[in-house]
């Protein structure tokens, strides 16, 4: 069972708006270890910082970093939106968790037993999916009533900050299964994506 845990990533930033990837130029984004993620941030224009999370809140109020890219109810969860008051809602990156078991463990059990483990993994997943969509609700709504602003791209705006994620697909080419990859693509209605992916080697 996989769940969601934040829904999609967001920036934040403590500097100015950020509607398109090059508004990016200059900020100093605070970035995890993942070698992936330094190269999206850099890819958008932008400084990738490695930087403790739990120092976050003190580095956007010092201007060490100027802003982050995390899910909405992690970032309200930490008041980071006291002190960045520019958002701007691009998804991407999604934050999820897993539910897992030994194929040979289950393979152990009797049929009934099979049938209560999906059954108890499904009513999970259901019950998650919603919380966790309230959670990021809660969150967003929270964080708009702090801030200067909370921008949504339009569609071609949207298109430029895909564009710019191409890298980091490229450099991320054998760490994923291309064909799942193109499937969670597809499903969310993202063909121009996946042509753009393709024609650039990453899928």
């Amino acid at each position: 069972m996989v769940y969601a845990s934040g829904g999609f990533r967001h920036l934040g930033n403590a500097e100015r708006p950020i509607h398109v990837p090059d508004d990016m130029k200059g900020v100093k984004i605070r970035v995890t270890k993942s070698p992936i993620e330094y190269t999206l941030i850099k890819t958008w224009g932008a400084v990738p910082v490695p930087y403790d999370w739990t120092q976050l809140y003190q580095g956007l109020q010092t201007g060490v970093v100027s802003g982050q890219y995390v899910s909405i109810p992690w970032q309200h969860l930490s008041k980071l939106h006291e002190v960045a008051k520019y958002y701007t809602k691009i998804g991407g990156a999604w934050s999820g968790n897993q539910i897992s078991m030994d194929l040979a463990q289950y393979e152990q059990l009797s049929a009934d037993e099979k049938e209560w483990v999906r059954t108890a993994a499904a009513e999970f997943g259901s019950s998650v999916r919603r919380l966790d969509q309230q959670w990021v609700q809660e969150g967003i709504d929270a964080i708009r009533k702090d801030i200067k602003e909370w921008y949504v791209p339009s569609d071609a705006e949207m298109e430029l900050w895909r564009a710019g994620a191409v890298g980091a697909w490229k450099n991320a080419k054998g760490t994923y299964d291309p064909e799942l990859a193109e499937r969670a693509l597809a499903e969310q209605g993202l063909d121009d994506f996946i042509a753009t992916l393709k024609q650039a080697g990453a899928l």
